[in-house]
Protein backbone atom coordinates (compact mmCIF):
# COMPACT_ATOMS: atom_id res chain seq x y z
CA UNK A 1 0.00 0.00 0.00
CA UNK A 2 1.35 3.39 -1.02
CA UNK A 3 1.88 6.18 1.65
CA UNK A 4 0.89 9.66 1.46
CA UNK A 5 4.00 11.83 2.33
CA UNK A 6 4.56 13.15 5.92
CA UNK A 7 4.36 16.87 6.64
CA UNK A 8 2.98 19.68 5.01
CA UNK A 9 1.34 19.50 2.01
CA UNK A 10 3.67 19.05 -0.91
CA UNK A 11 2.42 20.01 -4.23
CA UNK A 12 -0.53 22.63 -3.68
CA UNK A 13 -2.77 22.30 -6.45
CA UNK A 14 -3.58 25.98 -9.14
CA UNK A 15 -7.13 24.25 -10.56
CA UNK A 16 -10.08 26.12 -11.39
CA UNK A 17 -13.32 24.51 -9.18
CA UNK A 18 -14.99 23.67 -13.10
CA UNK A 19 -12.29 22.36 -13.98
CA UNK A 20 -12.68 19.35 -15.99
CA UNK A 21 -15.87 17.74 -17.54
CA UNK A 22 -18.00 14.86 -16.84
CA UNK A 23 -17.45 12.38 -19.42
CA UNK A 24 -20.39 10.26 -18.53
CA UNK A 25 -22.49 13.48 -18.84
CA UNK A 26 -24.44 13.84 -22.26
CA UNK A 27 -26.29 16.49 -20.94
CA UNK A 28 -27.42 18.89 -18.42
CA UNK A 29 -29.72 16.28 -17.23
CA UNK A 30 -27.09 13.73 -16.42
CA UNK A 31 -24.76 16.68 -15.21
CA UNK A 32 -27.43 17.57 -12.37
CA UNK A 33 -27.65 13.61 -11.36
CA UNK A 34 -23.90 13.51 -10.67
CA UNK A 35 -24.41 16.12 -8.65
CA UNK A 36 -27.37 15.17 -6.87
CA UNK A 37 -25.55 12.25 -6.17
CA UNK A 38 -22.39 13.91 -4.69
CA UNK A 39 -25.16 16.00 -2.42
CA UNK A 40 -25.93 12.70 -0.80
CA UNK A 41 -22.80 11.85 -0.13
CA UNK A 42 -21.86 15.18 1.62
CA UNK A 43 -25.00 15.14 3.18
CA UNK A 44 -24.96 11.65 4.44
CA UNK A 45 -27.67 10.18 2.65
CA UNK A 46 -29.17 6.66 3.64
CA UNK A 47 -29.95 6.16 -0.14
CA UNK A 48 -26.04 5.40 -0.15
CA UNK A 49 -24.38 1.99 0.63
CA UNK A 50 -20.54 2.23 1.42
CA UNK A 51 -18.94 3.78 3.89
CA UNK A 52 -14.84 5.06 2.70
CA UNK A 53 -12.71 5.79 5.73
CA UNK A 54 -9.80 7.59 6.10
CA UNK A 55 -6.71 6.60 7.57
CA UNK A 56 -5.77 3.03 9.11
CA UNK A 57 -9.66 2.34 10.71
CA UNK A 58 -8.54 1.25 13.94
CA UNK A 59 -10.03 2.00 16.90
CA UNK A 60 -12.95 3.60 14.91
CA UNK A 61 -10.72 6.50 14.02
CA UNK A 62 -10.70 8.19 10.95
CA UNK A 63 -13.46 10.55 9.37
CA UNK A 64 -15.76 8.59 7.02
CA UNK A 65 -17.58 9.63 3.74
CA UNK A 66 -20.60 7.78 2.48
CA UNK A 67 -20.84 6.60 -0.89
CA UNK A 68 -22.86 4.18 -3.39
CA UNK A 69 -21.05 1.37 -4.33
CA UNK A 70 -22.85 1.31 -8.15
CA UNK A 71 -20.58 4.86 -8.88
CA UNK A 72 -17.82 3.79 -7.52
CA UNK A 73 -17.72 0.67 -9.65
CA UNK A 74 -19.05 2.41 -12.72
CA UNK A 75 -15.65 4.75 -12.07
CA UNK A 76 -13.13 2.44 -10.89
CA UNK A 77 -12.35 -1.41 -11.78
CA UNK A 78 -10.62 -1.30 -8.56
CA UNK A 79 -13.80 -0.64 -6.39
CA UNK A 80 -15.74 -2.82 -8.95
CA UNK A 81 -13.51 -5.81 -8.08
CA UNK A 82 -13.76 -5.18 -4.63
CA UNK A 83 -17.82 -5.71 -4.59
CA UNK A 84 -17.45 -8.37 -6.83
CA UNK A 85 -14.66 -10.59 -5.11
CA UNK A 86 -16.58 -11.30 -2.32
CA UNK A 87 -14.08 -9.43 -0.20
CA UNK A 88 -14.56 -7.84 3.28
CA UNK A 89 -15.44 -4.65 1.80
CA UNK A 90 -18.13 -5.91 0.36
CA UNK A 91 -18.96 -7.62 2.89
CA UNK A 92 -19.17 -4.95 5.44
CA UNK A 93 -19.58 -2.16 2.67
CA UNK A 94 -16.85 -0.35 4.41
CA UNK A 95 -13.39 0.95 2.31
CA UNK A 96 -10.46 1.65 4.46
CA UNK A 97 -8.68 3.70 2.23
CA UNK A 98 -5.65 3.91 4.56
CA UNK A 99 -2.38 5.42 3.57
CA UNK A 100 -3.10 8.54 5.65
CA UNK A 101 -3.95 11.13 2.96
CA UNK A 102 -5.94 14.35 3.87
CA UNK A 103 -9.11 14.78 3.90
CA UNK A 104 -9.54 17.27 1.34
CA UNK A 105 -7.60 14.97 -0.87
CA UNK A 106 -10.00 12.32 -0.26
CA UNK A 107 -12.69 14.44 -0.81
CA UNK A 108 -11.09 15.76 -4.09
CA UNK A 109 -10.54 12.76 -5.07
CA UNK A 110 -14.44 11.60 -4.30
CA UNK A 111 -15.96 14.58 -6.13
CA UNK A 112 -14.09 13.43 -9.22
CA UNK A 113 -15.35 10.01 -8.95
CA UNK A 114 -19.19 11.56 -8.94
CA UNK A 115 -18.95 14.86 -11.23
CA UNK A 116 -15.57 14.88 -12.94
CA UNK A 117 -14.26 18.28 -11.53
CA UNK A 118 -12.03 19.05 -9.17
CA UNK A 119 -14.58 21.39 -6.93
CA UNK A 120 -13.50 23.93 -4.22
CA UNK A 121 -12.03 20.40 -2.42
CA UNK A 122 -9.15 21.05 -4.54
CA UNK A 123 -7.45 23.89 -3.82
CA UNK A 124 -6.88 22.43 0.14
CA UNK A 125 -5.71 18.84 -1.22
CA UNK A 126 -2.19 18.08 -2.05
CA UNK A 127 -1.64 17.28 -5.38
CA UNK A 128 0.82 14.37 -4.70
CA UNK A 129 -1.85 12.45 -2.69
CA UNK A 130 -4.30 13.14 -4.92
CA UNK A 131 -2.28 11.19 -7.90
CA UNK A 132 -1.61 8.58 -5.59
CA UNK A 133 -5.43 7.88 -5.23
CA UNK A 134 -5.64 8.18 -8.51
CA UNK A 135 -3.46 5.92 -9.25
CA UNK A 136 -4.21 3.26 -6.78
CA UNK A 137 -7.97 3.72 -7.68
CA UNK A 138 -6.76 3.68 -12.15
CA UNK A 139 -8.88 6.94 -12.72
CA UNK A 140 -6.68 7.89 -15.69
CA UNK A 141 -8.82 10.77 -16.96
CA UNK A 142 -7.82 12.59 -13.14
CA UNK A 143 -4.41 11.27 -13.48
CA UNK A 144 -3.79 12.95 -16.90
CA UNK A 145 -5.52 16.47 -15.61
CA UNK A 146 -2.88 15.84 -12.86
CA UNK A 147 -0.06 15.34 -14.86
CA UNK A 148 -0.53 18.24 -17.38
CA UNK A 149 -0.32 20.77 -14.36
CA UNK A 150 2.20 18.83 -12.52
CA UNK A 151 4.60 21.62 -10.95
CA UNK A 152 8.62 20.98 -10.71
CA UNK A 153 9.23 20.08 -7.32
CA UNK A 154 6.78 17.27 -7.90
CA UNK A 155 8.98 15.50 -10.67
CA UNK A 156 11.12 12.95 -8.61
CA UNK A 157 8.21 12.08 -6.14
CA UNK A 158 5.73 11.38 -9.43
CA UNK A 159 8.84 9.38 -11.00
CA UNK A 160 9.32 7.13 -8.15
CA UNK A 161 6.00 6.41 -7.85
CA UNK A 162 5.49 5.82 -11.91
CA UNK A 163 8.44 3.60 -11.92
CA UNK A 164 7.42 1.57 -9.13
CA UNK A 165 3.20 0.98 -10.38
CA UNK A 166 4.49 0.54 -14.28
CA UNK A 167 2.83 3.55 -14.80
CA UNK A 168 4.12 4.90 -18.23
CA UNK A 169 2.22 7.89 -19.21
CA UNK A 170 3.33 9.34 -15.82
CA UNK A 171 7.43 8.40 -16.15
CA UNK A 172 6.92 9.67 -20.14
CA UNK A 173 5.47 13.12 -18.55
CA UNK A 174 8.28 13.54 -15.71
CA UNK A 175 10.67 12.61 -18.34
CA UNK A 176 9.39 15.33 -20.87
CA UNK A 177 9.85 18.33 -17.40
CA UNK A 178 13.51 16.51 -16.77
CA UNK A 179 14.79 17.31 -20.78
CA UNK A 180 14.03 20.98 -19.97
CA UNK A 181 15.75 21.14 -17.44
CA UNK A 182 17.26 19.40 -13.66
CA UNK A 183 17.24 23.31 -12.45
CA UNK A 184 13.54 23.65 -11.79
CA UNK A 185 13.24 20.98 -9.53
CA UNK A 186 13.45 22.26 -6.16
CA UNK A 187 16.53 20.36 -3.73
CA UNK A 188 13.94 19.99 -1.28
CA UNK A 189 12.27 17.49 -3.61
CA UNK A 190 15.15 15.33 -3.79
CA UNK A 191 15.30 13.53 -0.49
CA UNK A 192 13.78 9.55 -0.35
CA UNK A 193 13.66 9.86 -4.07
CA UNK A 194 14.48 6.06 -5.34
CA UNK A 195 17.86 5.09 -7.31
CA UNK A 196 15.48 3.66 -10.25
CA UNK A 197 13.76 7.50 -10.33
CA UNK A 198 16.72 9.56 -9.86
CA UNK A 199 18.42 8.17 -12.45
CA UNK A 200 15.84 7.94 -14.82
CA UNK A 201 15.15 11.31 -15.03
CA UNK A 202 19.15 12.21 -14.71
CA UNK A 203 19.33 10.06 -17.74
CA UNK A 204 17.06 11.32 -19.71
CA UNK A 205 18.15 14.80 -19.05
CA UNK A 206 21.56 14.17 -19.99
CA UNK A 207 20.19 12.44 -23.39
CA UNK A 208 18.18 15.70 -24.64
CA UNK A 209 21.59 17.09 -24.31
CA UNK A 210 23.31 14.68 -26.30
CA UNK A 211 26.32 13.64 -23.47
CA UNK A 212 26.70 11.56 -20.56
CA UNK A 213 28.17 12.94 -17.67
CA UNK A 214 29.99 10.16 -16.38
CA UNK A 215 30.85 11.73 -13.14
CA UNK A 216 27.67 12.64 -12.09
CA UNK A 217 26.53 9.26 -13.07
CA UNK A 218 29.02 7.59 -11.30
CA UNK A 219 27.78 9.89 -7.52
CA UNK A 220 24.41 8.59 -5.94
CA UNK A 221 21.41 9.05 -7.45
CA UNK A 222 20.56 12.51 -5.69
CA UNK A 223 24.24 13.80 -6.07
CA UNK A 224 24.32 12.98 -9.56
CA UNK A 225 20.96 15.01 -9.65
CA UNK A 226 22.11 17.90 -7.71
CA UNK A 227 25.11 17.97 -9.49
CA UNK A 228 23.49 18.86 -13.01
CA UNK A 229 20.68 20.96 -10.74
CA UNK A 230 23.92 23.10 -10.43
CA UNK A 231 24.99 23.65 -13.59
Amino acid sequence: MAHAPEGSRSWVLDLPGDEGRCSACSGHTMELLCEALWEQCEHDSDLTDVILVCGDGSRGHGASFRAHWNVLCARSRVFGRMRDSGMSEARTNTVVLGGGFALSSVKAFLRWIYTARTGPEAHLADGFELFMLAELYELRDLQELLLSRMPPSSVPPIADLAIRSHNQPALLRCREIAREGLDVMPASSLPGVSPDAAWDLLASHQADEGELDEEAMSLSPAAGLHRRRAR
